[in-house]
């Protein structure tokens, strides 16, 4: 599981993969959006953020967690989701979990 340090703005990386093979660069979908969640009360942290796409590896989001918002707290467990559109196709991939820790 990953580790972001509370203070600090850093992505967190999602490899996909896509099964039907329709896909081989995520910076040819629409709307890249992702949402994070606090696992003990599945509250809403970050909504509707922008995800972009690692320029060396085509099929990697990169989710820029700003762990500086107040709802994230130290020794927390959080849910990350992501989704975009692909023609018709609205994918949510998640959840992904990852921790908060003070310094």
């Amino acid at each position: 599981m990953e580790v972001l340090t509370k203070g600090t703005i850093e992505p967190l990386m999602v490899a996909l993969r896509d099964k039907l093979e329709n896909i081989e660069d995520l910076g040819l979908v629409l709307n890249p959006k992702f949402s994070t969640r606090k696992k003990s009360d599945d509250s809403a942290v970050e909504t509707n953020k922008t995800w972009t796409v690692d320029p060396d590896f085509p099929m990697t989001a990169l989710c820029l967690i700003d762990t500086t918002v107040a709802d994230y707290v130290g020794g927390e467990t959080y849910k990350l989701y992501i989704t975009w559109e692909d023609g018709s196709q609205f994918p949510l991939k998640g959840p992904i979990e990852f921790r908060v820790e003070d310094d």
